[in-house]
């Protein structure tokens, strides 16, 4: 499509020619042209009604790419034929080379300007619902707009969510309230139970930990009354010391026990002694008056001899000293064992297993002490060691028969040792669960902090579960604003840059205060944005807003002014198409000698304010549509006279009006008239034609509508029975009774009697309608 039309190619845009086919555009169901436009200035002439706006609709369809193209077309398509899905909207036109323009095509050089535009463009609040005084500040432009309305919308998006919220708060606040009842400390609990941990963020991995939340208020209550320094577990219990000389009771207990023995040395020596001197010895003994002999031999017993008996005598004394003082040292280390052994108890039992299962120790438990085998096992070796006192010489086995078997024997030392190893790792297993308790205790302020949380995880689950609705809108609602500032970043990148918005705003002042000469407003940049401000006036008494015709006003020349912002080079401005409707829309006439300077002026304005070209250039293609016969006479006559082409819309074609010929709405309304009694189309609004030409003829003659002065004006004329119908009935003469009561039959049967009383009475009006109109 962009070579037909020469895009790429130098920047050569085309301008329209001719709209040659129309169908199924609202009320253009089948419509032809053969009439070419001028590539400067046309001006078509349309009463309302007959499809000016749907026309500039069309063509701004011709700036949309094809993915917007197709459904804004569709909004366009007319309903006249039914909702069939093989009726669609479809229009063609050429460009100077009759190259054929599509549904497809893409003219990224037309700018369009009409309702829908100003709409855009000038956003007219009630300034008395916001109780407006002093400065007032509009935003100008679709972009602008667009922005205000994505502001509003993120606004309402937000203030949504506030709504939910607060009754999410509202919720959480009975819920804390519900925790202080039975903790007093509750506020604790808001670390996890607060609004912005309510998310589904965090309720996804809190429902993870779902499993542990059962046991948590129940752990809590166990260790609510818990003081860490009252509470305090002491055990007092120390290991059991195994003092026993387990090697000399293994190897003495068995042993017979004697104790003559001496070192074999001294034995030797005291042998010689004996044979050396037996007889000499024996002798002495009898002569001793002081019985100084042997008791063996009776000989006397010399002072050498004298000393080794002694020390025979002190050896065996020892000897069964230090043996029996051994025996008594041992009993007494079971006594001791067995007294230690008699001071453990079991009272602490059911205080640490409460604390552990409290404490959430739950796999650890308390050890019974029981000590009465060792007790036995010590009674029983104290038993073996008296005998042994007693006995040294005998042996003694420690050692009992199993009394069922005869055949397994205990070793009631290793016995012993086994015993106290047992006993003494339930004593340090015990001793480490009071530490751990101990421990678990004096940090129970964090536990409970812990279970608090834990707690309000539960709550907080809980909470979003039965707020799924709400949790959900409010969800939509953060997706919407994320879409909405998404949007927001979208539409600022197509604001003007700040150097083209200054330009735009210099224009607007100047088309519309200095050329137009509506002063009391004025445009200001603020960056990429434009704002009008309005100063030192008030608002319509009436309506407390901008009037209609400013409205429309400012958004020509806001339009106008602000095509300077894509269109940024001379060439490209010249080779833009301006399709302009109803510029003068709802103004006064005061106002339409500005409007037409303005839009015989503007190109030059902008070529020479802006891209400083002084000497003549092309000049950008203009379409102007005006259902104002005052303001197309004006344009026709006054203002572009020849430099322009004339036309005349309607539904089913577009007639070339002659430079020359002013037009009058009798003219317009009796052409529509004549063609529909032709059967040449059937024209809607024909009823407005037909009154308007009875009124300009009663009007001329100076009588109202009515029968008598009809039939006063047509004198010796038959008016024709349908005409008077027509003239008698009072349909219209009140805003109460406003709608037509005839059909399109009934329409015909009066166009045919109105036209066949004026080629009889006025056939100069008929005969002068084809001067209208030129054919080529």
């Amino acid at each position: 499509m962009g070579e037909e039309l020469g895009f790429g190619v130098n920047n050569n845009y085309m301008k329209i020619k001719t709209i040659s086919d129309i169908s199924n555009i609202r009320s253009f169901i089948q419509w032809n042209n053969a009439f070419s436009f001028s590539s400067k200035q046309n001006v078509i002439y349309a009463q309302n009604g007959t499809g000016k706006t749907n026309l500039s609709r069309m063509l701004y369809s011709l700036s949309l790419k094809d993915e917007h193209k197709n459904k804004y077309l569709l909004n366009l398509k007319s309903l006249e034929k039914g909702d069939e899905d093989n009726i669609n909207p479809y229009f063609s036109f050429s460009d100077f080379e009759d190259q054929q323009f599509s549904e497809q095509s893409f003219c990224n050089n037309l700018l369009v300007f009409n309702t829908d535009y100003v709409n855009k463009t000038v956003c007219s609040r009630d300034f008395a619902e916001q109780g407006f005084e002093g400065e007032l500040e509009i935003e100008l432009g679709e972009t602008q707009n667009n922005l205000v309305g994505l502001k509003h919308q993120l606004q309402f998006a937000t203030n949504e969510i506030e709504k939910i919220n607060k009754k999410l708060k509202q919720k959480l606040d009975v819920k804390i309230e519900e925790i202080k009842e039975w903790d007093s400390k509750g506020l604790l609990h808001t670390k996890e139970l607060k609004m912005e941990n309510l998310n589904e963020t965090l309720y996804q991995e809190y429902k993870k930990e779902e499993s542990s939340y059962k046991s948590a208020k129940r752990f809590f209550d166990e260790i609510s009354s818990l003081d860490p320094k009252k509470d305090r577990i002491i055990h007092k219990y120390i290991e059991i010391q195994n003092l026993l000389d387990d090697d000399w009771l293994q190897n003495i207990m068995p042993s017979k026990v004697s104790f003559i023995s001496i070192s074999e040395g001294e034995l030797k020596n005291h042998i010689a002694r004996l044979a050396n001197d037996w007889i000499e010895s024996g002798l002495q003994y009898f002569d001793d008056s002081k019985n100084r002999h042997c008791p063996f031999c009776r000989s006397e017993i010399n002072q050498a001899s004298r000393q080794v008996l002694d020390t025979y005598r002190e050896h065996v004394q020892s000897k069964k000293a230090i043996f029996e003082k051994k025996i008594n040292d041992e009993i007494e280390k079971l006594n001791l064992m067995e007294a230690h052994l008699n001071n453990l108890n079991n009272e602490l039992e059911f205080e640490i297993n409460q604390r552990c299962k409290s404490l959430g120790l739950s796999d650890d438990t308390y050890c019974e002490l029981d000590a009465s085998k060792i007790l036995k096992c010590i009674n029983k070796i104290k038993e073996d060691l008296i005998k042994k006192s007693q006995e040294p010489k005998e042996s003694f086995l420690m050692y009992e028969k199993n009394t069922e078997t005869e055949v397994e024997k205990t070793d009631r030392l290793s016995l012993l040792k086994k015993l106290l190893l047992k006993i003494n790792q339930d004593i340090l297993n015990n001793q480490r669960l009071c530490n751990l308790i101990n421990k678990k205790l004096m940090s129970v302020e964090k536990r409970q902090s812990d279970l608090r949380r834990l707690i309000g995880k539960k709550y907080l689950v809980e909470m979003y579960e039965s707020n799924m609705d709400l949790m959900q809108d409010k969800k939509t609602r953060h997706l919407e604003i994320k879409n909405i500032e998404e949007n927001i970043e979208k539409e600022k990148l197509k604001l003007p840059k700040i150097k083209s918005a200054e330009n735009i705003v210099r224009l607007f002042n100047l088309f519309l205060s200095e050329i137009i000469g509506i002063k009391k407003y004025k445009a200001e940049s603020k960056g990429s944005l434009i704002v009008l401000k309005l100063r030192e006036y008030n608002i319509s008494k009436n309506t407390e807003r901008i009037s209609e015709g400013e409205k429309n006003a400012i958004s020509l020349c806001f339009f106008l002014a602000s095509s300077i912002d894509e269109r940024n080079s001379s060439s490209r401005f010249s080779d833009s198409i301006f399709i302009i409707d109803d510029p003068i829309c709802s103004l006064g006439y005061a106002y339409f000698y500005g409007i037409s300077d303005l839009l015989k002026n503007f190109a030059k304005i902008i070529q020479k304010e802006v891209f400083k070209q002084t000497s003549d250039v092309p000049n950008p293609q203009i379409i102007l549509l005006t259902h104002n016969l005052q303001f197309f006479n004006m344009l026709s006559q006054n203002v572009f006279k020849h430099s322009a082409e004339y036309f005349q819309l309607f539904n089913d074609r577009m007639k070339k009006i002659r430079r020359e010929v002013r037009m009058s709405e009798f003219q317009t309304a009796l052409y529509r008239v004549k063609r529909f009694h032709d059967n040449e189309v059937d024209e809607f609004n024909i009823g407005n034609d037909l009154r308007k030409i009875l009124e300009t003829i009663c009007n001329f003659y100076g009588y109202k509508l009515d029968f008598p002065s009809l039939k006063s004006i047509f004198n010796g004329y038959d008016i024709g029975e349908n005409l008077t119908m027509f003239v008698n009935h009072n349909s219209h003469l009140t805003l109460e009774s406003h709608t037509d009561p005839f059909d399109m039959e009934a329409f015909r049967n009066i166009a045919e009697d109105l036209i066949s009383l004026l080629e009889m009475a006025l056939p100069e009006h008929i005969n002068n309608l084809s001067n209208l109109y030129s054919e080529g």
